[in-house]
């Protein structure tokens, strides 16, 4: 970025809120600047339809099994839908990034807030899944237990996702000023702090609601 706009430039720009690629993509390919900005808005959408999916799916899942309110594991329309859970998560996402926004007064910086979050959660995801692998194969279902598949590959998968949340999280954001950086850290392990004390609080209180089969399927309700 540097060697096609002065540095000074590019700062400019970040303390307005503002990206350099689209100026700077004007500046060398004049009206050819709209194909990064319709490049950039494509992306973003596949990456927000394929995170409101799954966010939503997650959500639903836990309404059927009792941990989360009822409404949210209701299935609409011929598609079958969780259109509850679809809401919920649009409507969070919209209402934190306008808070983010209001926070911090930048766009630019809000929009890098919350992607350094989401390295911190997409991480620990990805690691929740291989520990799943580990335990499930062992535990639930020992003899479809694989040594490649269920211990060799998921202990990868684990330390690989640890050495990512220790060095593009934690070492990196600490580092970083608090207004992007350590505060992500605070935040985020805030949340996850939370979040151990709701699993901590089912497991003791509600038990029955971790222990019950998974459910088949799911009766479509009304409003088709």
């Amino acid at each position: 970025m540097t060697l096609s706009a002065p540095l000074a430039q590019v700062l400019e720009y970040d303390a307005e809120g503002l990206t350099a690629i689209t100026p700077v993509a004007r500046a060398y390919w004049g009206w050819g600047n709209v194909l990064v900005v319709a490049t950039a808005f494509t992306g973003l959408t596949a990456i927000y339809v394929a995170s409101v999916q799954g966010a939503s799916r997650l959500i639903f899942a836990l309404a059927r099994h009792g941990l989360l309110p009822s409404p949210f594991a209701r299935l609409k329309g011929e598609k079958r839908v969780p259109q509850n859970a679809v809401l919920i998560v649009v409507l969070t996402c919209v209402a934190v990034g306008l808070l983010s926004l209001a926070i911090l007064h930048n766009g630019l910086d809000s929009f890098i807030w919350w992607s350094n979050a989401l390295v911190f959660f997409a991480a620990l995801t990805y690691t929740g899944v291989n520990v799943a692998n580990l335990v499930y194969f062992r535990r639930i279902a020992p003899g479809h237990f694989n040594v490649l598949h269920n211990m060799v590959v998921p202990i990868a998968g684990i330390c690989l996702n640890l050495y990512l949340i220790y060095a593009a999280f934690f070492s990196a954001l600490w580092a970083a000023p608090f207004r992007t950086g350590r505060s992500v850290v605070v935040i985020c392990l805030a949340l996850f702090a939370l979040l151990l004390v709701s699993v901590t609080c089912v497991r003791l209180l509600r038990r029955d609601l971790l222990t019950g089969s998974a459910p088949v399927s799911v009766d479509v309700t009304e409003g088709r």
